[in-house]
């Protein structure tokens, strides 16, 4: 891999280190006192290890939900950890939200909870709202998500069907002191969106969620889900709660990173390449627009730094790829008969970019060169949103694997 690819690679991956901001955000709490940890998401893992490190002897219990590890965990104290799965729940799902409503109204009045949140936590935490079930979540959860419904959307959906999302979390906590750590996946950073905000008041109503349904064609996909939004609309089921409800009162404002740590981090490695970086952030565009934009900053900028959660919508079956390797070879394929030489770096933070082992990719001319030579289907693999294999072919893939993180992509373009 190119040198300065290896560097923001390594710089990006330690800003997104989830165990060194929990560690850190323990230090700001007032005082020690005896605590509860609630730990759930992708990174409840190792934003654990952070915590355990810092209040060590003053923690009580901690419950930790997450997706399967890559490897054995070992944790510092004794902990009980639940695995369930992403993004589709499943039975396991279902045990350990059970276990997670359980363990906030076993807390005493006077405890206080420590609660890390990260992104995943919407499916970790399925809990349906009675009479629905498991099914009724998963099939119209799944065909929101192929319909091209946004986090925001299906989220508020989630909220008004099931038992611990939208604030009610924390309606439900006997705890009276309550601190959220908050590793954000969520562009613009809504909090009642980030783990379907199971401490954050709610403003979304049945109505919203109703429109998604509408909006996005799937009225009919469960008759149990939409009678029973139809029911919360008339008032036969309780709403979430919403901005100043006392139940909430007790949450203090939580501590968040997100994508703009990484963002920062790519642009000090630019600067000390003495480049000079053109950064933006909260990009929701399509990757190949993205990518051909970025590209074409740079005839205005040497280097250019976009963080956010590009999307790659019409997909079909048969294809492979995902965001950041569509933004990445559009944006190679903009820049190929520049007459200065350059780099494309892709990255998404959680080590999977789309259905894929990838996390990105590195591309420069030489790589587009040697490509040509072999009559690779640059354009094909664009339209098909097919870019996975022939990244593969070319050598320009970056593989971490699993980061146990996630604070959304980044794009780098580089003129050199």
């Amino acid at each position: 891999m190119d040198e300065l690819a290896q560097q923001l690679l390594h710089l990006i991956r330690l800003s997104a280190d989830p165990q060194g901001f929990s560690k850190a955000h323990c230090q700001l709490l007032e005082s020690n006192p005896p605590t509860h940890l609630l730990a759930v998401g992708k990174a409840a893992i190792p934003m654990t290890h952070g915590a355990q490190k810092e209040l060590a002897d003053n923690l009580i219990v901690s419950l930790v939900i997450s997706t399967p590890p890559p490897k054995a965990i070992r944790f510092r104290i004794e902990t009980e950890l639940h695995i369930a799965d992403h993004p589709l729940a499943t039975d396991r799902n279902l045990h350990a939200a059970q276990r997670t409503l359980e363990f906030v109204r076993s807390l005493p009045s006077e405890a206080r909870l420590l609660v890390l949140l990260s992104g995943g936590g919407s499916a970790l935490l399925t809990l349906p709202a009675p009479p629905l079930t498991l099914d009724d979540i998963r099939i119209v959860t799944d065909e929101l998500m192929r319909a091209g419904c946004n986090i925001h959307d299906l989220n508020k959906v989630r909220k008004h069907i099931e038992q611990l999302k939208g604030g009610r979390l924390a309606q439900l906590s006997s705890a009276e002191n309550t601190h959220v750590v908050v590793v954000s996946d969520v562009v613009g950073d809504d909090l009642s969106t980030i783990a379907s905000g199971p401490f954050t008041p709610d403003t979304s109503t049945f109505a919203d969620a109703l429109d998604v349904l509408r909006h996005h064609g799937c009225l009919s996909v469960s008759d149990a889900v939409t009678r029973f939004l139809e029911q919360g609309v008339k008032g036969k089921h309780q709403e979430t709660p919403k901005p100043g409800d006392a139940a909430l009162n007790s949450t203090h404002d939580p501590f968040i990173m997100n994508n703009e740590a990484a963002v920062d981090a790519a642009a000090d490695v630019l600067e000390l390449h003495n480049f000079t970086p053109h950064t933006e952030s909260d990009s929701t565009a399509e990757a190949s627009e993205l990518g051909t934009y970025a590209a074409n900053l740079l005839n205005k900028h040497d280097s250019v730094v976009i963080g956010g959660e590009p999307v790659v919508t019409g997909i079909k079956p048969g294809s492979s790829g995902g965001p950041m390797q569509e933004a990445a070879l559009a944006a190679a394929l903009t820049l190929e008969n520049r007459d200065h030489d350059w780099l494309v770096f892709s990255f998404a933070t959680d080590g999977i970019d789309g259905p894929t082992t990838a996390a990105g990719a590195v591309i420069t001319p030489n790589d587009l060169e040697q490509a040509r030579s072999q009559s690779l289907p640059f354009e094909n693999a664009l339209a098909e949103h097919n870019t996975h294999p022939l990244l593969a072919q070319m050598n320009c893939l970056i593989e971490t694997g699993p980061t146990g993180t996630n604070i959304n992509d980044v794009l780098v373009i580089v003129r050199r």
